[in-house]
């Protein structure tokens, strides 16, 4: 569709120069006519080129317009009217092509912004990407320092020391804050006790008396096991109701759960929010290496105690009496091994059942705890029978204790569910120096003792050699 913009001055200035020409044409001699003719092609295009190709269109229809309303009052030459249709044409021809030429140009125009537009759009989206790569980069770097620093929790199987990668860690990270570390017992029946505090300093971790904001801590992460903070936003939903601790007004505490149960909370003062995310990855790595931990001591314990009684089992038992037979042969100290046997203890098995018989080893491993010292090494040796390791015990300071021993086991009542039974043991002694010159021997000559008193009756102690 056409459509007429505004005419420019030239169009106002042209037509009235287009009319006077026009009557020049139509009164002057033919010989003017023709030089008068093609200057209003000129003055046409002149308006067709500083307007619109419309108003070119128009100023020449008005001209011709005039040119026939003259004609008619004086007759025109032939070649005038020849030539007045061929120079309409021209003008014509002119006019459509400048025309499509602006519409061409326009729409040049537009497609050109369009693409200036796109191309700012592109930048901003560049700067957009180049923005969010470089915070990826950050962010990638930063989960890259705390995989490097989780895996210093991971490496170590002792908890001493996952403690202490703990506190290093946490305080070389956030050097502003302050951290202490919260055990709770895993005895079941005291659940909802705090067992350990801790708190890690820059020179390590140090116990502490377990404070009132820590119980207090303590009743809030039990029910919940998230984490627990005092900034608006973090943890459980219910901090703005509750009367915090002032000590706590700027704490956050990271809960430690292992097997779907709370074993304790670390708790940090002067934590900004946006260090929460890094120190809870923390927390929870120390807590897999934690359970890490725990998973290999009760390993560790299952390979040295023995499943019934508790006791050392015979390897590890026999292995720690080597290790103290060395000691006291380099610091010339003695050393006495007892071998206790229960007498009879397959008649038990025979009467009662093997049930019963297994009661009264567990009876009788939680008796001999009683009678032996701190230093002592104790442990089962066989089926019914008994290993005792006396460091610096000479022969009479063992036969002693094997005497208390045997009185102890005598005068015990044993119950094994609905049985209630007594029994005896035989005891055998050997000592280092006096009896053997190293373990095995120590073993083997304390075991010929106990079946000696097996052989003069039972119920009795025997001193080898003697």
């Amino acid at each position: 569709m056409f459509r007429l913009t505004r005419p420019p001055v030239i169009f106002w200035m042209g037509l009235p120069a287009l009319c006077l020409l026009a009557v020049a044409v139509a009164f002057l001699p033919a010989r003017w006519g023709l030089l008068f003719w093609p200057m209003s092609a000129w003055i046409v295009l002149a308006i067709g080129y500083r307007a619109d190709g419309l108003w070119n269109l128009l100023a020449v229809v008005a001209c011709n317009l005039l040119l026939a309303g003259l004609s008619l009052i004086r007759p025109l030459p032939g070649f005038l009217i020849q030539l007045a249709p061929a120079n309409v044409a021209l003008v014509l021809a002119v006019a459509f092509s400048a025309h499509q030429n602006l519409e061409l140009q326009k729409r040049w125009v537009r497609k050109r912004l369009a693409l200036i537009e796109k191309e700012r759009a592109l930048h901003r989206h560049q700067q957009a990407t180049g923005q969010e790569n470089k915070s990826l980069e950050e962010t990638l770097a930063r989960l890259a320092g705390l995989y490097e620093l989780t895996k210093q929790l991971l490496f170590t199987l002792d908890r001493n020391e996952a403690v202490r990668n703990l506190s290093d860690i946490l305080i070389a990270t956030f050097p502003r804050a302050a951290f202490r570390l919260c055990f709770i017992s895993l005895d079941p029946a005291a659940s909802s006790v705090l067992e350990r505090v801790l708190e890690l300093r820059q020179a390590g971790a140090r116990e502490i008396a377990v404070q009132s904001s820590d119980r207090w801590l303590l009743d809030r992460m039990l029910p919940h096991g998230a984490v627990w903070s005092a900034w608006p936003m973090v943890g459980v939903a219910d901090t703005a109701t509750l009367d915090i601790p002032p000590d706590l007004k700027t704490a956050t505490a990271f809960p430690l759960r292992m097997e779907d149960r709370l074993h304790g909370f670390l708790v940090v003062k002067d934590l900004m929010p946006e260090d929460l995310d890094r120190c809870g990855i923390l927390v929870s790595q120390f807590a897999l290496a934690v359970r890490r931990i725990r998973l290999y001591e009760r390993v560790q314990e299952l390979a040295i105690r023995d499943g019934l009684t508790g006791l050392l089992v015979r390897r590890h038992f026999v292995m720690r009496l080597q290790e103290e037979a060395a000691r006291a042969a380099r610091q010339e100290l003695p050393l006495s091994f007892l071998m206790v046997d229960i007498d009879r203890f397959k008649e038990i098995n025979d009467r009662h059942g093997h049930l019963v018989g297994d009661a009264v080893l567990r009876e009788l491993a939680a008796l001999l705890r009683t009678q032996v010292r701190d230093v002592d090494l104790l442990g089962r040796y066989g089926g019914e029978e008994f290993g005792l390791g006396l460091p610096e015990a000479d022969t009479a300071q063992a036969q002693m204790a094997a005497g208390r021993i045997r009185q102890a086991v005598q005068n015990a009542g044993f119950r094994a569910y609905d049985e209630h039974l007594s029994i005896t043991v035989s005891i055998g002694v050997s000592a280092l120096p006096r009896d053997a010159a190293d373990a095995t021997e120590l073993i083997e000559h304390a075991d010929a003792a106990m079946y000696k008193a097996k052989m003069e009756g039972r119920n009795r102690v025997c001193v080898f050699g003697v």
